[in-house]
């Protein structure tokens, strides 16, 4: 196992806690309608209201936590596969990155599915959220983030789950075939006798003759 990506992967676990406590100090303790106010002033984009606002409106610092919470825990199961190795199968192929883009992309999932169910049971969910809510949305979305950052086969497993349950419902939908109305039965049709000409019937025998 090498001590120097070991060394590496530590301080960005020890990086990833740090920032993560201080984006949820910014939420908690820091109003951003006073910025979201003032982003446009006298016609002009106000850049630090911009940036200070991304930093503590619910939405986008709940994002922010979601993804430093993966990034945590991939990292995390980057050094448990690291100590598992040994010296012989130990190389280069994972770089530094590999965890903090896969825990970002995980939690990023995991954020994207609150959001469109936050939006589904309310119109207007972060209209004017408390910090009751702020703590428990950051703290229950950063444990589900950090779970799917450490569990990559977990996180598979449901991406496989959901991929199958959608081709199913579309399949099942190209199956549907509408039934056929029932068509009325076919009449025949039966020409009438022709009547008697010069005293014949179609027997060839003459009316007055038969009794």
């Amino acid at each position: 196992m090498s001590t120097q990506k070991v060394t590496r992967r530590s301080i960005l676990g020890i990086a990833a806690i740090l920032v993560w406590l201080l984006i949820f100090f910014l939420g908690i303790f820091i109003d951003s309608s006073g910025f979201r106010d003032e982003i446009m002033v006298d016609g002009k984009l106000m850049f630090s209201n911009i940036f200070n606002a991304f930093l503590t409106y619910t939405v986008t610092n709940v994002a922010l936590l979601c993804m430093t919470a993966g990034i945590a825990g991939a990292n995390l199961y980057s050094l448990k596969t690291l100590a598992t190795k040994n010296e012989a199968t130990d190389d280069s192929s994972i770089s530094l990155m590999t965890p903090v883009f896969n825990g970002m992309i995980r939690a990023f999932f995991v954020y994207l599915l609150f959001l469109s169910g936050a939006f589904m049971t309310a119109n207007a969910p972060f209209e004017a959220p408390t910090q009751d809510q702020y703590v428990r949305v950051a703290g229950s979305l950063s444990i589900l983030s950090f779970l799917v950052g450490y569990f990559p086969s977990a996180f598979n497993r449901l991406l496989e789950r959901m991929s199958s349950s959608l081709r199913g419902s579309a399949e099942g939908k190209k199956k549907e075939v509408k039934k056929p109305l029932p068509q009325p039965a076919p009449q025949t049709y039966a020409p009438p006798a022709k009547p008697p000409r010069n005293g014949v019937d179609q027997t060839g025998v003459p009316a007055s003759t038969r009794r």
